[in-house]
């Protein structure tokens, strides 16, 4: 008989530490969030920020629905999800669309709130936009895009009577990001300004000193003067041009001691300089998979996987790994123009993979709704969430986000079978007696197999370099399975686990039989009481997979399930079944988390 691994005793005394009113498990990143561009339901188009306030209770034509009701519903679909923070943006707005050219650079209504005293009506219904996140468990991250910050009076006027509402409905705000620059800039160093501002990340890469720096100093001091907590008042620091992180020589204007300065670094001297504590901090990050030259000439490129991991580690490096300092991307994704051999869903699983590994609260993903049709199928465009129209249908990238969203299992061993020699370790072959969906083979025919393979070069580096392979036996009737080690869990708790996983056949022989009968791919979770017996009520959940859900290369599938009253721990069990098909079935597991 086997004797209990380490694992197993790992799972015993866990079992006996953790309190029952305790969920065993995780979230991956305590942030899960979307930069919520509200969708005008049937008008395939996005709803301009400014509109959404203003216009809160009027009815929406293409929808016939309020716009109130139309963004209760869009909340709604991201908490089935797993959302639970949302960026929304509120900009310094005129009252008309005229002359957004220079010199005047006005910003439309739809940009945001009246600069500088927003309307009452404004105000009151943004109180009434946070209630609603906060009445569906979502967190707000309010960008706050200033583009009139050389204005510091009329700046105050707008932000206190911002703060004054954050204040009313302080459940709602995770974090305010000042954002935005000054209404007009210098751009060839004639002391004279020649070109509107930006309405994005601030320019923090000009240094502490610049003047668009010291407006953030500015408004996070006002923004404490008026009772907010330091720990919701922060900005964008853009990461990933490599002259920032390099520190390069420029000829900007405005650049202090005439280089590029690294943006987190300055954030950091824009902590300092008031004297947050660390643990009072939030760092706010721009962090997107992108090119580490860019357009760079004699730059030597490197993967966008790669470079993301440079960049987490510097900003480790700068914020300090146990600083206790939080690290919040109030935007993040996979910067356009995608490279077509790093796809969205690739790329937010890695930048899923490493903000986890180096312990950020997470963020929101560049977006939920496209701002147009044109938008959303251009391939140099990355991923929307949700496909434009009237009903909820998604892209892939959901996946992703039910990803990140979910509440793990606390731990998987072994999940990604990187140890062991030819099989992995923590992981058990199951023959066709299991599930006996199939009788036993024949004398003479192989039971299948399960083995440790060598992936080379992953599909995402995160993965790691081995996999599960799972081949069923000769027979027309085989089936074939690998078991886990035991998992802790709380009975009652919904779960999520993702794999990837890569299989493909034809001929089904009966495609209109019952699932278990078909030949499948299945993934279980069964379930054990706490002397280790099959939970009688209701022992497993099974998942199944068919030839039409073929896979290119790995895909990635989200599983959701809760165990039942008296159920202690889970056993995965990712099986194949061949169930008459003429020829065996092969299937390969990674990254199972």
């Amino acid at each position: 008989m086997r004797t209990l691994s380490w694992w197993s005793c790992v799972v015993i005394l866990l079992i006996a530490a953790v309190a029952p009113a305790a969920p065993i498990g995780r979230y991956r990143l305590t942030n899960a969030g979307v930069w919520a561009d509200f969708e005008q339901l049937g008008g395939n188009k996005m709803l301009l920020p400014g509109d959404i306030i203003q216009h809160l209770d009027e009815i929406d034509p293409p929808s016939g629905m309020r716009i109130y009701d139309e963004v209760a519903l869009q909340m709604d679909a991201m908490r089935a999800i797993g959302i639970n923070t949302i960026t929304h943006v509120v900009g310094t707005a005129g009252t008309s669309y005229d002359h957004p050219e220079f010199p005047n650079c006005n910003q439309g209504p739809g940009f945001g709130l009246q600069f500088p005293s927003p309307t009452a009506l404004e105000l009151t219904n943004l109180g009434r936009f946070l209630d609603l996140a906060a009445s569906k468990g979502i967190k707000v991250i309010l960008r706050l895009t200033n583009s009139q910050e050389d204005d510091l009076t009329g700046s105050a006027t707008w932000l206190d009577a911002i703060f004054g509402v954050v204040r009313a409905h302080p459940a709602a705000v995770d974090l305010i990001s000042f954002d935005g620059d000054l209404h007009t800039i210098d751009t060839d160093g004639d002391g004279k300004p020649d070109q509107c501002g930006g309405v994005s990340e601030p320019r923090l890469f000009l240094g502490f000193q610049s003047q668009q720096a010291q407006f953030i100093r500015w408004a996070i001091q006002r923004g404490m003067t008026a009772g907010l907590p330091p720990r919701i008042l922060s900005a964008e620091a853009a990461i990933g041009a490599k002259v920032f992180f390099d520190q390069s020589p420029t000829t900007m204007p405005g650049a202090q001691d005439g280089h590029f300065w690294d943006t987190v670094g300055v954030e950091k001297q824009i902590f300092d300089s008031l004297g947050i504590p660390d643990a009072q901090r939030t760092y706010g990050l721009s962090f997107y998979e992108m090119s580490k030259c860019g357009v760079l000439v004699g730059c030597v490129d490197e993967p966008r996987a790669a470079w993301t991991e440079e960049l987490a580690d510097r900003v480790t490096q700068i914020v300090g790994a146990k600083s206790g300092a939080r690290v919040l991307a109030v935007e993040m994704g996979n910067l356009s123009p995608v490279d077509p051999a790093w796809p969205t869903t690739r790329a937010l699983e890695h930048l899923t993979d490493v903000m986890e590994a180096h312990g950020f609260a997470g963020g929101a993903y560049w977006l939920w709704a496209a701002p147009s049709l044109d938008w959303q199928t251009d391939p140099k465009n990355e991923q929307d969430v949700k496909l434009l129209g009237s009903t909820f249908q998604y892209t892939p990238v959901v996946r992703n986000m039910q990803d990140i969203g979910g509440f793990h299992l606390i731990a998987i061993p072994n999940g990604s079978f990187e140890n062991g020699s030819g099989v992995p370790d923590d992981w058990f072959l199951v023959s066709s007696r299991h599930r006996a969906a199939a009788a036993t083979p024949s004398s003479g025919k192989s039971v299948g197999s399960m083995s440790r393979i060598d992936l080379g070069q992953p599909e995402v580096p995160t993965r790691g370099t081995h996999a599960l392979r799972l081949t069923t036996g000769d027979a027309s009737d085989s089936s074939i399975a690998a078991w886990s080690e035991p998992i802790p869990v709380t009975p009652g708790t919904t779960y999520t686990t993702a794999m990837a996983l890569r299989f493909g056949w034809s001929g089904d022989p009966n495609s209109a039989a019952r699932p278990e009968s078909r030949p499948n791919v299945s993934i279980a979770f069964d379930y054990f009481d706490a002397a280790g017996r099959p939970v009688a009520a209701h022992p497993s959940d099974v998942f199944r997979y068919f030839q039409e859900d073929a896979t290119t290369g790995f895909g990635t599938f989200v599983l959701r399930y809760t165990p039942p009253d008296g159920a202690q721990t889970v056993r995965i069990e990712i099986g194949a079944h061949r169930n008459g098909l003429p020829q065996p079935i092969t299937v390969d597991a990674d990254a199972v988390r």
